[in-house]
């Protein structure tokens, strides 16, 4: 970030050894999710918001083996 806007960043890590993911947020198959800003920023990488961001992104194609002379 530092050689594309020439500024320095000061970054702070806390692992919460307290709050484990449930089965409401993403804990069935694991992962991480991070927040940011007082949890105004949040970037959830578990393994179940992957495979969301793969089927919507194989929609488009689904659709097309499903319906070839709709597309």
């Amino acid at each position: 970030m530092k050689r594309e806007t020439t500024r320095d960043y000061a970054c702070t890590l806390t692992v919460r050894e307290d709050a484990f993911l449930t089965l409401e947020n993403g804990g069935r198959c694991g992962g991480i999710v991070l927040f940011a800003h007082n949890r105004r920023i949040v970037c959830s990488n578990t393994l179940e918001d992957r495979l969301n961001q793969l089927f919507e992104c194989a929609l488009p194609q689904i659709r097309k083996g499903l319906f070839p002379n709709l597309v």
